[in-house]
């Protein structure tokens, strides 16, 4: 903090305010505050204000508070001699150190233009026919899915059907969107509605308000998947994240959104009580765990 401080106004001193600083924060937390100027939360600076103005320094020490946490946000953007200073701190308090700048500068890239970001990615990362071969196995194991769904007696005719429809309408999102090789579209727009994460992110999810399914191509490499590798592999890695979004759809909070992702009930009865009759092993089991003698 001192060669920060320091390196921002060379008049300042830092001694000082690092030790104003340190004794604020430990004023605040001693009174169990939740201040967090840079939220700029008025209502909590307002709460916080009797152990502000208590503090040794007062107002000075708040300013150099403030000016510190604003500072400590933006230094991974700044120059070697800041990330040095940043480096030294975090190793100091303990926190992780700054990644190099190619990682930080990527992440960058990927926050504010994801889908620019993720042609390069699938053009020369991800190999030909991975997106076709993850899409036919989502294909193959929702159709298992169906499949089993047809024997399970412990569901209701009418609850089983819709599981079945609801598993056909599941909106699949693999890989990345095909607009992202339309040079023209990307330097107009970027959709920043559908496709929520950047599709390099290694990430899979199951959104119950759209019934859909999503797998970006970040995690269509090894150890996840290989286009090269026999089925047997993709289905045991790969097949296992998709098998695992899938029954999203239909755990105890899918199971409250339709085909449609509306909020409503549309199991039977009887199917529900079933499901949850049939779940109570799995609470039985977890909660003879224990850890340090408490259950788990």
């Amino acid at each position: 903090m001192t060669q920060v401080l320091g390196l921002i106004n060379s008049t300042l001193n830092a001694s000082q305010a690092i030790e104003d600083v340190a004794s604020f924060e430990s004023t605040l937390a001693s009174h169990d505050s939740k201040l967090n100027l840079q939220h700029h939360d008025l209502e909590q600076l307002q709460n916080s204000w009797p152990y502000v103005s208590s503090a040794t320094h007062g107002l000075i020490t708040l300013e150099n508070y403030a000016l510190w946490q604003l500072v400590y946000q933006y230094l991974p953007n700044l120059d070697q001699r800041f990330l040095t200073a940043y480096t030294d701190y975090s190793a100091v308090v303990g926190l992780s150190v700054q990644p190099q700048r190619y990682t930080t500068c990527i992440g960058v890239a990927q926050t504010i233009m994801p889908m620019a970001l993720a042609r390069p990615y699938a053009d020369y990362v991800l190999p030909t026919g991975t997106k076709g071969n993850v899409s036919e196995m989502s294909s193959s194991i929702i159709a298992a899915f169906k499949t089993q769904v047809s024997t399970f007696d412990w569901l209701e005719e009418q609850t089983k059907s819709l599981c079945i429809a609801k598993a056909d309408a599941i909106d699949r999102m693999v890989a990345y969107p095909n607009y992202i090789f339309n040079d023209t579209y990307l330097s107009i727009l970027y959709n920043w509605v559908r496709w929520d994460n950047a599709p390099t992110a290694v990430n899979a999810y199951y959104d119950s308000n759209f019934n859909q399914f999503v797998f970006l191509e970040g995690i269509m490499n090894v150890p996840v998947f290989d286009v090269g590798w026999p089925k047997y592999f993709q289905y045991g890695a790969m097949g296992v994240v998709i098998g695992h979004e899938l029954t999203h759809g239909f755990d105890n909070t899918g199971q409250q959104y339709n085909a449609e992702g509306i909020l409503t009930p549309w199991w039977s009865p009887g199917s529900q009580v079933n499901f949850t009759n049939k779940a109570q092993c799995f609470v039985d089991q977890y909660s003879r765990y224990q850890v340090f003698g408490m259950n788990a």
